[in-house]
């Protein structure tokens, strides 16, 4: 990390693993590459991983001299791995990003930079570079992409791609450990009720990559679809619109309409995601008690 002086802040990047070995090094390398002299430490979070992920992470210590792998297997979740992650860095301010992603060159100084002014922060998203044509079908990828806003609440970002103060990230408590999807969202709407808003960084930019296996994709969008449930219970006295009957019957009677018009496997996709979707909002509306369809 190698030339341009943006800021004096010393700034932590944490990354959270759980079998990362094959893709963590295109997301290290990209670190590596930076142009920038300021103080930087990158934090590997090892979830428990058995594929070698710690390993792979300790190669890279002479080309990031402040690189840390610590022991985050005591509980699975990314939010553990994060908090774990948080806890063991040095720095004024965190990055996170996640393992099988990759920054675009400029990230860290312009991160570093705008964390000098901002208290939280986000980079755009660029969900083409590191996808396939018939993946980039499946999800209407945008090269960039700013802050996201599913919910008609407050503005969230993943936590792959947020930067936020140590002092900030400490009074909120953290990410949710009880979450497995939707902790990023909890975790911007939280700092942002805190009275601190989230400010995109517009010179940085992470490069996304989506899943995949149609079981994988169908568990997350499951997973994210119990945590919607569940963010409508904890923020809907706070602003957060609900999902009525209607509109889940709604979504139910499109998805099954559009079984006969599937064609190729980005279209397979887009109807699994959406089924995992809507199977969690459903299994969340029942464990929450609330009615978020």
């Amino acid at each position: 990390m190698g030339e341009i002086q943006t800021t004096g802040m010393r700034v932590s990047v944490v990354i959270p693993c759980l079998n990362s070995a094959d893709q963590l090094p295109v997301q290290l390398w990209a670190l590596a590459r930076e142009k920038w002299r300021g103080w930087c430490e990158v934090v590997i979070a090892d979830n428990g991983s058995t594929d070698g992920t710690r390993e792979v992470a300790e190669e890279f210590k002479d080309r990031l001299p402040r690189l840390l792998v610590v022991d985050a297997s005591a509980r699975r979740g990314a939010s553990y791995a994060r908090n774990v992650g948080a806890r063991s860095a040095s720095g004024e301010a965190f990055l996170f990003l996640d393992a099988d992603d990759r920054i675009a060159p400029g990230y860290l100084p312009a991160m570093a930079g705008a964390l000098a002014h901002h208290d939280f922060i986000a980079a755009y998203r660029d969900s083409e570079s590191l996808n396939t044509g018939w993946v980039r079908l499946s999800r209407r990828a945008h090269r960039c992409e700013g802050f996201r806003n599913f919910y008609g609440f407050l503005p969230h970002a993943g936590g792959y791609r947020i930067g936020v103060g140590r002092s900030i990230f400490e009074s909120v408590g953290g990410f949710d450990e009880d979450l497995l999807r939707g902790e990023d969202v909890d975790f911007c709407w939280r700092v942002q009720l805190a009275g601190i808003p989230l400010h995109l960084v517009p010179e940085a930019t992470v490069q996304y990559r989506f899943r995949q296996r149609l079981p994988h994709i169908y568990k997350q969008a499951r997973l994210a679809g119990r945590g919607d449930a569940l963010l409508y219970r904890r923020y809907r006295e706070a602003g957060m619109p609900g999902r009525s009957i209607g509109d889940g019957l709604r979504d139910w009677l499109r998805l099954i309409r559009r079984l006969p018009y599937i064609r190729d496997k980005s279209d397979w996709m887009r109807w699994v995601r959406r089924l995992g979707q809507r199977v969690g909002r459903l299994e969340g509306s029942l464990r929450y008690r609330v009615i978020y369809l």
